[in-house]
C-alpha cells in the first residue's frame, strides 16, 4: 500500500477562490469603467458619432443637389453651391 504522506488531491474549485477571481473581475471592471468616463472617451465616441451623422447628411444633399442639376439640364459649377451647415441638438 502506498501512503501519500499528507498530500490530498484537489477535487475542484474552492470558493473562496471562486470569490478572490470575482472580485480581481471586479475591480477590473470598475477601472475600465472610470477609465472610459473619466476620460470623457464615451462623451469623445457620441460627438464622433454625431459627426459621421452631420457628414453623411451634407453627402446625401450634395447627391441630391447633383442628380436635380443632371436631371435638369443646367450645368453647375462645383463652387457655386454652398455649403450646408446642420447643427446637432443636443
Amino acid at each position: 500500500m502506498i501512503k501519500t504522506f499528507g498530500i490530498r488531491k484537489n477535487k475542484g474549485i474552492t470558493l473562496i477562490s471562486l470569490v478572490i477571481t470575482i472580485i480581481i473581475i471586479l475591480i477590473l471592471a470598475s477601472i475600465t469603467l472610470s477609465t472610459l468616463i473619466g476620460n470623457g472617451l464615451l462623451n469623445k465616441v457620441k460627438e464622433a458619432k454625431k459627426q459621421a451623422e452631420i457628414a453623411n447628411i451634407k453627402e446625401e444633399i450634395s447627391a441630391d443637389i447633383f442628380a436635380f442639376s443632371c436631371n435638369t439640364g443646367e450645368v453647375h459649377n462645383s463652387y457655386s453651391f454652398r455649403p450646408v451647415v446642420i447643427r446637432a441638438v443636443n
